[in-house]
């Protein structure tokens, strides 16, 4: 921090003046440190997918992860195109006739909903470029998060980073995840998990209603990423908050104990169990229109 002198009237000595308005404060300093390291941290992790699927970066207007023209990848391809071309809808039905020719197929579009984050992005990118590099570029931002989240784990956990960076690189590298890129895209963002695993813990270590905010939000993510994932999360979270109850109760009492559930309960609902049944009930009846399409 700089420090300014100004001449003392009586001895013609220097004395220290305070520290200017406005100088960055140590906290500044250290997010300043943070926002470097995750910039880094993420563009190393970038380099690294860019690696692995190489040389798919070069041809982002001609080929898609997994390539071929069957299965998976090239239903999504068929998916972003068509939202691409006919806007991202959440509610009532629409019929695709690009696919099941010539009767089409009837799909219920609060689904899309659900894996808004691969979904999201891809439509956009083939909306403003084109359809290959949506599903390539939704193909590293699903590596890198998930790389980058396990990171952001381990060093909220304490680990330097060393230890942080090896473990996204495993998680980044593991056959699951690299076949899911190939594949089934949506599958292969898995930064739900370690944020859930940071939600749960951060809860676990001070139940209070803000802390209870930030579990079901985590869990919002899990089920926008993909309802499998959503699910997953669910029943990690009920593990880990089931956990913090009965350490709550042991330690507090009963009535405390309530009391944490009840914020936890309170924010479940309004951000997680309300809006999936609104959602069920929205689409029971498209569900059943789409299966009893006739032409």
């Amino acid at each position: 921090m700089t420090r300014m002198t100004a001449p003392l009237a009586s001895s013609g000595k220097s004395q220290p003046l305070p520290a200017a308005a406005g100088a960055p404060p140590g906290s500044l300093k250290r997010h300043r440190a943070r926002a470097a390291e995750a910039f880094l941290v993420c563009g190393a992790y970038l380099a690294l997918a860019l690696a692995i699927t190489w040389p798919l970066c070069l041809h982002l207007e001609t080929r898609i992860p997994g390539g071929g023209t069957w299965a998976d990848p090239t239903g999504y391809y068929i998916d972003f195109w068509d939202l691409s071309h006919h806007a991202l809808p959440f509610a009532g039905t629409f019929t695709d006739t690009v696919v099941n020719v010539p009767f089409g197929r009837t799909q219920v579009a609060p689904a899309f909903l659900e894996q808004i984050v691969s979904y999201g992005p891809a439509v956009a990118i083939a909306h403003f470029w084109s359809t290959t590099a949506g599903e390539s570029i939704v193909g590293f931002m699903g590596l890198v998060s998930s790389a980058a989240a396990m990171y952001l784990l381990v060093r909220w956990l304490g680990g330097g980073r060393l230890a942080a960076g090896w473990a996204g690189t495993a998680l980044m590298l593991c056959p699951y995840l690299v076949n899911r890129v190939a594949e089934q895209v949506p599958l292969a963002n898995l930064a739900c998990f370690p944020l859930a695993l940071m939600a749960g813990i951060y809860w676990m270590q001070r139940p209070c209603l803000r802390r209870s905010i930030w579990v079901a939000l985590a869990m919002v993510l899990g089920w926008l990423t993909h309802p499998y994932f959503g699910l997953m999360c669910m029943v990690m979270l009920m593990i880990i908050t089931a956990m913090g109850i009965i350490r709550v109760f042991r330690s507090d009492g009963a009535r405390i104990a309530f009391i944490h559930l009840g914020e936890l309960i309170a924010a479940l609902g309004g951000l997680v169990i309300g809006p999936l049944v609104a959602l069920l009930l929205l689409s029971q009846g498209l569900i059943v229109q789409s299966f009893t399409h006739t032409t």
